[in-house]
């Protein structure tokens, strides 16, 4: 242990030891400021400049942590990096109030007095790239016994940096005066052979944290940490009486107690500790000295402590840490009244070095065990650690006095941790400005992002969780639920639907301190579970009753998943002249109008849900084999990208109905569960299109009947009517398969999932689980089953292109000539005939053609269907088997 007191002594003693866990290191993805010569801070300055707003870079901020005066700072070499911020490392500065824009210059070289630092891209390219470079003075690092920083160090809150422009060579961001009654400017400058200088100078430091002086770093005797001297002259001398020798070094003991030197207790050169000069004793003086020795430790812990309440003052070390040096203080100031009866123990006559001795024994047991636990939080963390760090030291302590010291300082420090806990989970409102609670904030993540952005993560990334910050093993166990029942209180608040709860402010109104540190009662382990089961239960009510979040849901499964047929017959009629046109060319506006007429045809009275809902048609730029192969190529789940293809895609192939809905339907409708629905819809509507199609056929050939009579060409016919059959059933039955034994069987299942959801996230995670099992189900999981489905209905269109044409060719081309003709009406049979009796070997021929190849494709699936229901067993592909078994 005592190795331990040593190392972080050293950490204390020295502000800029290098460690990646230090809580006051800077880490990218923080917002920081810089403060530069005459106190004053860099800002962000908007000038407008004809019709846009040009944002300069200006020397004006008093570092108050105005929004002027933020700045992101970015790894401009490693996109995401949130490590800590290195000497040497090339950072972005970017502005949230500048529109996103990083600090940059224009011009590819230093244009010296013309060249001005300003916000002109959002991009971190080679002219917002800066190289961090340390600008501490040498002689005041050694001053306070530490190393000047290096490349590779870590940068802590405070530092003094020079910023450098590597597009410009060796220029520096530095302050230039401005005029007289103008705000000072941030400029480009060149380096001299001591470096930018004075104005180049920047002290980095966390956004908004107040400024630490610099002597409290460079004259570290004046704030009570002093470090050791080169060297000490003073002559000590030991002649006299001994009750004279025992009683000044009596003196020297009680004021090296009090952590101040005395004449032979001086601090050691080197080390920093305080230690007894032995130099000119008598012999008979050495016990003494001994006894005195036996003292001095118990001054050198009250140092360390309170070196340590200093340091833990800094705002960057967040409120647990300045709650425990706050009640740390308390203790110093007990021990100096400790320190006091002992002077006047001594100075009465009463007592001499042996007692003093034995007095310190007993009490050094206490004051290192605050070392100890100091050195552990000043290693630790913010947040939650300090206090896990202040527990552990506790439950470690032997002697009751520790104990109950450090117990106490872990119960000081949980206090402001508990407060966070309670707004968190009551009130929804992540009260953290230090950045040291469990659960952090995405503040750029927009809630309105989840209805248009297919990779939104707004619900899941927006607010997460950080075990290393969690306090008590009651918050640890139940972190999963302390982030969830925060984020159900803002959406609840951002909805306006959040009451109060009496019931529940009583619950959390009765915690202590003492609960987050040991909750032996499990008090705040029920607290955090009545939180998280209110919260649930009111944002379920809000999304599935307010909301009618499975109306919602009940008119996508009409409407993208064919659950009311007449809608999709019914847009098919309308639509159908503008969906044969090729994508480009289709009008999205009588699109539009005819969804419109089609939706007000079938919405049998939900028009306000409809409404709710925005369903509006889209035309994609691919096909759905092309866009579920982007999908998996992670090229994007949206078609905003034109594709070029080798033939032009219709607008039947490419149309598909689109869904936005409103804030907070959009947790359950986002936009990842809208394109699955699109997806869905698209494989449906291709099915019954081309149902639609073989149905027309079917009636063009009833009407060939008629005209072909029973003879040698209606024999003819019968190969083309048994393979409409053919395709037909199968159209059929992959409709039937998709609406009833996908959607219409997994649907039940799934409302009585959300009835039993006892929480917003089981119903998200089962309304996923269910569009999931309806993709795999569709087959478009599945690539050689889906490619076989679209060469089948490739082959259906193909052959109802050709009995389109032949119908007009043969039949249209009979009637005309027959009413060229002046033919009567039931004389036209015969004609009608002969016409079709010409163009019938061409058709027939086809036909042949187009049979074989459908009974191959059909075949491949058949056996690729059968495969595949030996891999899922007990799915529903085994009914779309057994049905199309059952027709060959």
């Amino acid at each position: 242990m005592s190795a331990l007191i040593a190392q972080q002594s050293t950490q204390l003693a020295q502000p800029n030891a290098q460690d990646d866990g230090d809580a006051l290191a800077l880490r990218y993805g923080a917002e920081v400021s810089l403060r530069g010569a005459r106190g004053l801070g860099l800002s962000v300055a908007p000038v407008r400049e004809a019709d846009d707003v040009v944002f300069e870079a200006a020397v004006g901020g008093l570092n108050l942590g105005a929004a002027d005066e933020r700045f992101v700072v970015c790894n401009a070499m490693v996109r995401d990096d949130k490590g800590p911020v290195r000497y040497g490392d090339v950072v972005g500065l970017r502005s949230r109030l500048a529109r996103g824009r990083c600090l940059g210059v224009r011009d590819a070289a230093f244009a010296g007095e013309d060249e001005a630092p300003a916000f002109r891209r959002a991009l971190v390219g080679a002219g917002e790239r800066w190289e961090v470079l340390s600008a501490a003075d040498a002689g005041s690092a050694a001053a306070r016994g530490a190393a000047a920083p290096r490349r590779g160090d870590v940068v802590r809150s405070g530092d003094s940096v020079n910023l450098r422009a590597p597009r410009a060579g060796d220029a520096y961001l530095r302050r230039r005066a401005g005029a007289a009654g103008a705000d000072d400017a941030a400029e480009l400058g060149r380096g001299g052979a001591d470096g930018p200088g004075a104005d180049g100078a920047w002290r980095l430091a966390a956004a908004g944290a107040p400024h630490w002086s610099r002597w409290l770093d460079d004259r570290p005797y004046l704030s009570g940490a002093f470090g050791a001297w080169a060297s000490r002259a003073v002559e000590v001398g030991g002649a006299g009486a001994a009750d004279d020798f025992e009683r000044d070094l009596a003196e020297d003991v009680l004021s090296a107690l009090g952590g101040r030197e005395g004449g032979r207790v001086r601090r050691a050169v080197g080390d920093g500790r305080l230690a007894v000069d032995d130099g000119n004793v008598k012999p008979e003086q050495l016990p003494l000295l001994e006894l005195a020795r036996r003292c001095v430790p118990l001054g050198d812990a009250f140092l360390k402590c309170r070196a340590f309440c200093r340091g833990a003052a800094r705002y960057e070390r967040g409120r647990c840490a300045h709650a425990a040096a706050a009640k740390l203080r308390e203790v110093l100031r007990e021990y100096l009244v400790f320190v006091a009866q002992l002077e006047t123990v001594v100075r009465s006559g009463k007592g001499g070095l042996a007692r003093l001795a034995a007095t310190c024994r007993d009490a050094s047991v206490a004051l290192d065990a605050l070392v100890a636990a100091c050195a552990a939080v000043d290693a630790a963390p913010a947040g939650g650690a300090v206090v896990d760090a202040l527990a552990d030291a506790a439950r470690d302590a032997r002697d009751a006095d520790a104990k109950r010291v450090l117990t106490s300082l872990a119960e000081a420090a949980a206090a402001p941790y508990l407060q966070a806990l309670r707004r968190w989970c009551v009130d929804g409102q992540l009260d953290d400005p230090y950045g040291e609670f469990c659960v952090a904030e995405d503040v750029d993540a927009e809630k309105t992002a989840v209805a248009r952005d297919y990779n939104a993560s707004y619900w899941d990334e927006r607010f997460t969780s950080d075990a290393g910050k969690a306090a008590g093993g009651a918050v640890k166990s139940h972190l999963a639920k302390v982030l969830t029942a925060g984020k159900y209180r803002v959406v609840l608040r951002d909805a306006a639907c959040s009451g109060e709860d009496n019931e529940l402010e009583a619950t959390w109104a009765a915690l202590t301190p003492a609960d987050v540190v040991e909750d032996a009662a499990g008090r705040l382990a029920r607290a955090i579970d009545q939180a998280y089961a209110a919260s649930a239960a009111e944002l379920k009510a809000v999304l599935f009753e307010r909301e009618r979040g499975l109306e919602k849901l009940r008119v996508l499964k009409r409407f993208f998943l064919a659950g009311q047929g007449d809608f999709l017959a019914n847009f098919l009629d309308l639509a159908d002249a503008e969906l044969r046109k090729p994508a480009q060319k289709a009008s999205p506006t009588r699109l539009a109008h005819l969804l419109a007429v089609a939706l007000a045809a079938s919405a049998r009275g939900e028009g306000a849900v409809i409404e709710g809902l925005r369903l509006e048609p889209a035309l994609a730029s691919r096909d759905l084999r092309a866009h579920l192969d982007a999908i998996h190529r992670h090229e994007g789940a949206d078609d905003d990208d034109a594709v070029v293809t080798e033939t032009p895609l219709l607008a039947v192939d490419a149309f598909v109905l689109d869904c936005r809905a409103p804030w907070p339907a959009a947790l359950l409708l986002s936009r990842r569960s809208v394109v699955k629905y699109q997806l869905a819809f698209r494989r449906v509507f291709r099915a019954k299109r081309v149902e639609r199609r073989l149905l027309s056929c079917w009636t063009d050939q009833q009407a060939s009947k008629r005209w072909c009579g029973r003879g040698a060409t209606r024999s003819a016919l019968a190969p083309a009517f048994l393979l409409r059959q053919r395709m037909l059933h199968f159209a059929q039955s992959l409709v039937f398969y998709a609406t009833s034994d996908v959607v219409g069987a997994r649907w039940a299942g799934l409302e009585e999932e959300l009835r039993r959801a006892p929480h917003v996230d089981a119903a998200l995670a089962a309304h996923d689980a269910f569009l999931d099992a309806v993709l795999r189900d569709l087959l478009l999981a599945n690539h050689r089953l889906l490619g076989l489905v679209a060469d089948l209905e490739r082959s259906c269109d193909r052959f109802c292109d050709a009995a389109d044409r032949f119908s007009e060719a043969a039949l249209d081309a009979a009637t005309a000539a027959a009413r060229r003709a002046g033919v009567a009406p039931g004389a036209r049979a015969a004609l009608a005939e002969t016409t079709l009796t010409a163009a019938l070997p061409a058709y027939v021929d086809g036909v042949r053609a187009a049979g074989a190849s459908w009974r191959r494709l059909a075949g491949q699936f058949v056996d690729a269907l059968r495969a595949e229901c030996r891999v899922q067993r007990g799915s529903h592909l085994a009914d779309l088997l057994a049905r199309l078994q059952d027709h060959d």
